[in-house]
């Protein structure tokens, strides 16, 4: 550990896992761009809705894992990790196999989504 005098301490530790990132993937910041500013206005990643949807999007795009921001505040937002990624994942899966998603040709009235979730579709949780 260096300290503000120059001078350093030693830590003994037996493994260290430093994991950290430092900006936006160049893909997710790109599409972030083409969406919305009032509804993506995350400096982590993409904003989804409870079905991973992408907020903007009108339910064309979902996103998952460290690109996807959920929850409405940093409190309620899950954390960016391999197992929420892999949890995420898993629910997608399932979706996409049990419901036919489709493009309408006029958004749906209710949400303006141009492919809206099936009936009785569960949030991801």
């Amino acid at each position: 550990v260096q300290r503000k005098d120059g001078s350093a301490d030693v830590v003994p530790f037996g493994t260290c896992v430093w994991a950290t990132g430092i900006a936006m993937h160049p893909l997710v910041a790109a599409l972030q761009a083409q969406l919305p500013a009032e509804v993506q206005g995350s400096r982590r990643g993409l904003l989804v809705d409870p079905h991973l949807r992408v907020l903007g999007s009108q339910g064309t795009i979902f996103c998952l894992g460290d690109a996807a921001v959920t929850g409405a505040t940093p409190k309620t937002a899950l954390p960016p990790t391999a197992q929420v990624a892999r949890q995420q994942g898993e629910y997608l899966a399932a979706l996409f196999s049990h419901h036919r998603l489709g493009l309408q040709e006029q958004p749906e009235p209710a949400t303006g989504d141009l492919v809206p979730l099936p009936a009785g579709a569960k949030p991801f949780q």
